[in-house]
């Protein structure tokens, strides 16, 4: 299994929408998971993971970017910052979300996939 690093930044806009059970269950069970919340936690070791699931906004998803761009890695973005300049640039919500069975998500928490 994929070891995947789960990330929500619990001073973004609207984070109180997502927690680390939705995300998990949103992606399902092909990852083993290790959750980190910012801005307690440290994030120093995303090298080591498969996937990456970035729960935040602009500059959560930035920060994440920075780290992982030379790496090949399976990135999720849920928008859940302020303004999501980066998630609407992309069209997020056009995208079809990757939660089948997640109809209680709010839509500013369906995720985007990248491939980085």
């Amino acid at each position: 299994m994929k070891r995947c690093l789960i990330i929500i930044n619990k001073n973004a806009g609207t984070s109180k929408k997502i927690n680390f059970e939705k995300v998990e269950k949103c992606l399902g069970n092909g990852y083993v998971y290790t959750r980190k919340t910012l801005p307690d936690d440290k994030i120093n070791e995303i090298e080591n993971f498969e996937a990456v699931a970035v729960c935040g906004g602009d500059g959560t998803l930035g920060s994440v970017l920075e780290k992982v761009c030379k790496q090949p890695i399976d990135l999720f973005y849920f928008p859940v910052g302020t303004l999501n300049d980066k998630a609407k640039a992309q069209r997020y919500e056009k995208h079809k979300s990757v939660c089948p069975g997640c109809s209680d998500y709010e839509s500013s928490a369906k995720p985007v996939v990248y491939g980085v």
